[in-house]
C-alpha cells in the first residue's frame, strides 16, 4: 500500500479519535455525578464499561466499507488512546472529586468488566485482521490497558478506606496519643463500613481490608508523631507508652485477624518497630534505628529519630548519653547511604513528620 493511503488511514483514525473523546467525556461526567445501580447480587455497578467499549467497537464500523490491515491497525491505536484517555479521566475524579462510597464501589466492580471487555476487544480485532495478529500488540497493548483499569480499581478501594477512616483525624489527632481508644474507634467505623463492603465484589474484600488497616496505621503513627512533637508524650510516660503500643498491636491484630498474616505484619511493621525501640535496653537503640532505616529508607527522617531518643533519655545513664546518641546518629547516616527501604507499606511516605512546627515530609 502506498504511503499516501497510509497517511489517509491515520487521518481517518485521528478524526474518529476526536469524535470518540467527546463521547468519553460524556461518560466520565456521568460517572462523576450519577449514583450507581445494584446488580442482582446487590453490588454497585454502572453501564460505563459497556458504554466505553461500545464507543471503541463502533470505530470499526468504517471497515465495512474499507477493510484494510493498515486502517485496522490505525483504528486500534486510536482505540487504545481512547481507553487511556478514559482512564485518565477516572483517575482524576477519584483523586479530586468527592465521590460517594457507592460510586467508588462501582468503580472497583467495573474493573473486572473492563478487563474482560479489553480481552473481547482484542479478539474482535484479531478476527478483523487475522493476517496482522502478531502486529496488533504494537498498536493496542492489552497488558498496558488492563493495568490502567486495575490501577483505577486500586485507587478506588484505597479511597474507600481513606473516606471510611478520615474521621480518625478528628477523633485521634486532637487528643494526646495515650488517650486514643483504638478498639472503640475501629468498632464504630467498621460497623458502618460493612454496608459499603457488601456492595463490592469478593475479589476486593481482602484488598479493602488491607487498605483499611494501612489507613488506620497511618492515622495512628500521625497521632503519635504529633503528640511526641507537642510534648503530649514525654520521657515520663515510658511504661504507659510501651503498654499502649503493645496493647494496640494486639487489638489491631484481632480486629484484622481475617487477613493473611504477612499482610498484617507488613501493615503493622512501623508500630512493631516502635514497640521494640521503646522496650529494649538503651544499648540496643542504634540496632533498632538501623532496622527502622533498613525498612523505611530515606522516608524516615533523623528529626523523627531524635524524638524517639528524647523519649528514652531517662533510660540512658548521663555519662553514656552522648556516646549512645552519637552511635545512633552514625548508624542512621551509614544505613541512609546503603538502604532504600524494603517495606511494601511505607507509612513514613504518608504522614507529616513534624518537629517543632517544621514540616519534614509532606503527604
Amino acid at each position: 500500500m502506498s504511503d499516501g493511503v497510509k497517511v489517509l488511514c491515520r487521518i481517518v483514525a485521528r478524526r474518529i479519535l476526536k469524535t470518540n473523546l467527546k463521547s468519553i467525556d460524556t461518560i466520565i461526567k456521568r460517572e462523576m455525578v450519577k449514583e450507581p445501580d445494584q446488580d442482582a447480587r446487590g453490588r454497585a455497578a454502572t453501564t460505563a464499561p459497556n458504554d466505553v467499549f461500545k464507543v471503541s467497537n463502533e470505530s470499526f464500523n468504517i471497515l465495512s466499507n474499507c477493510n484494510t490491515s493498515e486502517l485496522t491497525l490505525a483504528l486500534l491505536e486510536s482505540c487504545q488512546n481512547t481507553l487511556q484517555y478514559y482512564q485518565s479521566g477516572l483517575t482524576w475524579i477519584i483523586r479530586y472529586q468527592d465521590l460517594t462510597m457507592d460510586q467508588l464501589c462501582a468503580m472497583c466492580n467495573n474493573t473486572l468488566t473492563y478487563v474482560n471487555g479489553t480481552k473481547d476487544f482484542v479478539k474482535q480485532a484479531e478476527s478483523l485482521a487475522p493476517a496482522m495478529k502478531e502486529e496488533i500488540p504494537k498498536y493496542f497493548d492489552e497488558t498496558s490497558v488492563n493495568k490502567g483499569f486495575v490501577d483505577i480499581g486500586k485507587r478506588a478501594y484505597e479511597k474507600i478506606a481513606e473516606k471510611a477512616f478520615e474521621s480518625l483525624v478528628e477523633r485521634w489527632q486532637i487528643k494526646p496519643f495515650l488517650e486514643i481508644d483504638v478498639e472503640k474507634s475501629l468498632t464504630q467505623i467498621i460497623e458502618k463500613l460493612s454496608d459499603t463492603t457488601s456492595k463490592i465484589h469478593n475479589n476486593y474484600s481482602q484488598k479493602i481490608d488491607v487498605a483499611c488497616l494501612e489507613s488506620v496505621v497511618t492515622h495512628y503513627i500521625q497521632t503519635f508523631l504529633y503528640s511526641a512533637d507537642n510534648n503530649k508524650i514525654t520521657k515520663k510516660h515510658g511504661k504507659a507508652l510501651t503498654d499502649k503500643l503493645g496493647n494496640d498491636l494486639d487489638i489491631l491484630r484481632q480486629v484484622f485477624s481475617k487477613l493473611k498474616k504477612n499482610a498484617v505484619d507488613n501493615a503493622l511493621g512501623s508500630i512493631t518497630l516502635f514497640h521494640e525501640f521503646f522496650t529494649q535496653g538503651y544499648a540496643f537503640l542504634s540496632s533498632s534505628i538501623k532496622k527502622m532505616k533498613e525498612t523505611y529508607g530515606s522516608s524516615l527522617k533523623w528529626k523523627t529519630i531524635e524524638l524517639f531518643i528524647k523519649l528514652r533519655e531517662d533510660d540512658i545513664p548521663k555519662d553514656e548519653k552522648e556516646e549512645v546518641v552519637q552511635s545512633c546518629k552514625e548508624i542512621y547516616k551509614t544505613t541512609e547511604q546503603i538502604s532504600k527501604g524494603n517495606s511494601q507499606f511505607n507509612v513514613f511516605k504518608k504522614v507529616d513528620q513534624v518537629v517543632h512546627g517544621e514540616e519534614l515530609n509532606h503527604k
